[in-house]
């Protein structure tokens, strides 16, 4: 797998500026999915390569979060808090 640098590297200069915003990537492949479903659910040979392009990207800012440890990982720590106070009373 690649990293965000080494992607960075080697996708076109237009990529590397939308490296710095992972918002703009998910907009743009969002946009390119309602396309691909007004199509029949057939993307044309540019939207392919494009949508594999900012997929990558995506991947590679997933793995550099993960790598600086802004990602969690693990379970839902939804309602402990109240488990926890119900225990201590």
């Amino acid at each position: 797998m690649l990293t965000s640098w080494k992607l960075s590297k080697q996708l076109t200069s237009t990529t590397e500026i939308i490296m710095n915003n992972s918002s703009t990537v998910l907009k743009e492949m969002q946009s390119l999915r309602q396309t691909w479903r007004t199509q029949n659910f057939n993307y044309t040979k540019e939207q392919q390569e494009r949508y594999d392009e900012l997929l990558e990207l995506r991947k590679a800012f997933i793995n550099f979060w993960k790598e600086e440890g802004r990602v969690w990982v693990g379970p839902s720590n939804i309602g402990k808090k109240k488990e926890e106070e119900k225990e201590e009373n």
